[in-house]
């Protein structure tokens, strides 16, 4: 089963990005190293509970994900 995760958001004017809750930050490089780490792990552990193998093929930001999003939804269209 493949997943995208994604953060994004719009701002006009940007406060510096050590400010900026995470919930905000809009690219994979304002997440940090540590939380995006943080964060493969869980979904891997998380898997894991239920005894399902999950790994993370690679991290990418808002842009692919909206990519990767939108070609999900026109495979579907086409499918029906």
């Amino acid at each position: 089963m493949n997943r995208v995760v994604v953060a994004t958001n719009d701002l006009k004017e940007r406060p510096p990005k050590d400010r900026l809750p995470i919930y905000l930050r809009n690219r994979v490089r304002d997440l940090g190293k540590k939380f995006v780490r943080e964060l493969e792990e869980f979904f891997v552990n998380y898997h894991a509970l239920s005894g399902e193998k999950y790994r993370i093929l690679d991290v990418k930001g808002p842009s692919k994900a909206r990519r990767r999003i939108h070609d999900g939804i026109e495979a579907t269209g086409k499918e029906q």
